[in-house]
Order: structure tokens, then sequence, then C-alpha cells
């Protein structure tokens, strides 16, 4: 399938990119395949346009913040009706850029997310706002002027979306770009799945399938770690977990020693806890207290957090006390704060703090745990793969 000497593969998150690095690395093509996120691709293809300097990228974080003071001004104060609206407004730019969408769902919502949907796509025009679903359709455009002759795989997606596959379809008209689907994908899919959106070409296998002897497991809930041993032993061997993303918790039920392996942690969860009850205080004395009220709190703890060495509790609210600041510079609505304003600045807190992981410390890292998606590798004969299936799993 690589027929060119150079290709890009665009990952949809950082986990799947390592993956794929991994794998063309196996097939010894690591020289002629750069691998990098959907996100660094935007990012990259954004920067080569005419009027790049004019290009600003908003993010949810922010757009969370500006919508939703704007949702108080023009309709309520209740952020889970703006959230729902938020929600809905962004499933429908993931379909379509055309605003004339909301009148066709009229009659089909509540009047007040009518006029949130309306208020958010009447701002984003004002703005001339690029956010994500916008970036698809301008790297679209950039590509019918461009003269690119970069070739790009696009590896690991479980979903595009309409705005993705149109950029797609239109990068595919001056560029070679390769989706890999499997044959039987293909041929379960029917006339609305997005596969069949695209033009497809049928490639040759380049291995004979074979068939596999299982040998299957049942084991009694809560007792893994008991019947792990006995049934994997001292092998070298894989544990695969059949959901899509790992957890700690399910890492402590099937870790055995040497095994490598990475988990997303949200670090700094407790620490969000521990500020945020201090903050609720306020609330008991005022419905609506002063933005100076919780800088006052918030410096106080910084203080004390740092003086007591709680370095994660001493980032939130130097974080906090950051992003506050910059909601009360919204609108004079925001110099007095509601708890609807506290929910929405703790959703922009989560996302604009630091991601983190739990990476295991190995000698060697040729056998682990790990989620489902590894099963997207090649298998490899020396190691034995045990694959974990829980009653609670999604798949299951």
């Amino acid at each position: 399938m690589l027929q060119k000497d150079h290709w890009k593969a665009i990952c949809p998150s950082p986990q799947k990119s390592d993956m794929f690095r991994e794998i063309v690395n196996e097939m010894g093509l690591g020289d002629r395949v750069q691998v990098m996120t959907i996100s660094k691709f935007v990012s990259d293809i954004l920067s080569l346009a005419p009027d790049a300097e004019k290009i600003e990228r908003v993010g949810k974080s922010q757009l969370l913040m500006d919508l939703w003071t704007l949702w108080k001004i023009k309709v309520n104060n209740d952020y889970e009706k703006y959230r729902f609206c938020f929600d809905l407004f962004t499933e429908i730019r993931s379909y379509s850029l055309e605003s004339a969408i909301v009148e066709d769902i009229k009659e089909l919502i509540e009047p007040q997310n009518y006029e949130g949907l309306l208020l958010f796509n009447a701002y984003f025009e004002a703005m001339s706002i690029v956010d994500e679903q916008k970036s698809y359709q301008l790297i679209g455009d950039y590509f019918d002027k461009s003269n690119l002759s970069q070739s790009y795989i696009f590896w690991g997606y479980d979903h595009f979306n309409s705005n993705q596959i149109d950029m797609l379809k239109a990068m595919s008209e001056h560029v070679e770009v390769c989706v890999p689907l499997a044959s039987s994908i293909l041929k379960s899919c029917d006339n609305l799945d997005w596969p069949t959106w695209l033009t497809t070409d049928d490639f040759r296998e380049t291995e004979e399938t074979e068939e596999m002897t299982l040998d299957c497991y049942e084991v009694p809930k809560g007792r893994l770690s008991e019947y792990l041993d006995q049934i994997v032993g001292e092998s070298k061997s894989n544990l695969i977990h059949i959901d899509k993303s790992l957890s700690l918790y399910k890492i402590n039920s099937l870790f055995k020693t040497h095994q490598s392996f990475k988990v997303n942690h949200d670090l700094f969860d407790h620490a969000v806890e521990e500020v945020f009850s201090k903050l609720n205080e306020l609330f008991k004395t005022s419905s609506k207290p002063k933005f100076e009220s919780f800088e006052e709190v918030l410096d106080q703890l910084s203080q004390q957090y740092l003086k007591e060495q709680k370095l994660s509790e001493f980032k939130v609210a130097l974080t906090l006390k950051q992003t506050m600041s910059r909601f009360v510079e919204q609108s004079e609505l925001n110099e007095e704060l509601e708890v609807g304003d506290l929910k929405c600045v703790r959703e922009i807190l989560s996302l604009d703090l630091p991601r983190s992981s739990f990476v295991s410390l190995v000698e060697k890292e040729d056998i682990g745990i790990n989620e489902r998606d590894f099963l997207l590798k090649p298998i490899v004969n020396e190691v034995e793969n045990y694959l974990f299936i829980e009653s609670s799993s999604s798949t299951s």
C-alpha cells in the first residue's frame, strides 16, 4: 500500500499515535512514515494558509466561558440548561456548519434551546470563530488552493463526522489519502455509515489469515488476581482489557510483576475537590459572592498549600484564580458569581489543567497491560496474549 516515499500518518490521539508508530517501526517503515495527532496536523496545515496570522483557533474551554456569559445575558442563569444547549450546538456543528439547520429542528427543541442556538450561531459569525469543526473546513479549502504533494494515512478512528469526511474528500482531490479499513467492516456497513461516504479501493491482504485456537476461562467476580496466577503463571504474556480505555482500578486487577503499562490519571481531581469545597463555603453567607471574596480565599489557600508543600492543590488554586479572573473580565455580570458560574469555571479548569499519566518503570516493555486497541497490532508468536472481558464491559 505504501508506494510513495514518504507518508504522514494522522491519528486521533497521542495513544493511537504511539501505537501506530510502533507498528510502522516494526514493519521497518519508520523512516517513511511520520506519525502525528490530528490536532498537530490541523495546527500545521492552518499555519501554512495564506491568512494564517488571522486564524485564531478557539478551544472548548474558552467557548464554554464565552457562550455561558452570553447565555446568562440573553436567556437565563440555569447552567444545566445552558450545558445541554452547548452540547446540542457542538453536535449540530459536527454535522453541518450551516446555521440554517437550526430552523429545521426548531419544532423539535424547546424555545430556549432554539434561542440559544441562534445566539451561539450569531456569535460565531460575528466573531469569525474558528473552532475544531471550522478548522476542518479551512483545511479542505487550503488543499483546494495548494500544491502539496504529501500523502496521508488516517489511522485508528472509530468515527469521522461530516466535516472530517468533507475534509478528507477535499484533500483526496489533490493528494493521496488512505483510511485503512478491514473489508469485513465495509461489508457490514449500510448507506448511513460513514465508511460508505468515502471512495474505497481494495488491497490484497499481505498475510493469509489463520484460524486461532483459544482457551476460555470464567473467573468469579472479584477474584481475578487469585486465578490470574493459575492461568497465566510465569509465562511471557500480554493482558488485554476489552474496554476502550484503562484505569488504575483495572490495572490493579490485572497487574503482574515486570509488566509495562500506561494509563491516564486525573492527578488533580482530589485537589480540585478540596479547593472547590472551600469556595462553596462562600455561598453560605451570600447567594452571589463577589469575585474579590473568591480571590481572597484563593490567595490564602495558595499560601497555605505552598507552606504545606501540597503542590497539586497549589497548582489548582493558582490556575483557578487565573481562570476566574478571565471569567470576570468577560462581563460586569460576572463580577458576582452564582453557583452556575462556579460549575462553569470548574469545568473550564478541568480542561485547562495539565494532563497526566501513570507509566510503569520496567526494564523491557515487550509485555504489558493494554486496552483493546492493542488488538490492532500484529500478533507476536513468542508472547502469549490474554484477552480479559468483564461482564460490565461495553462490548461483552
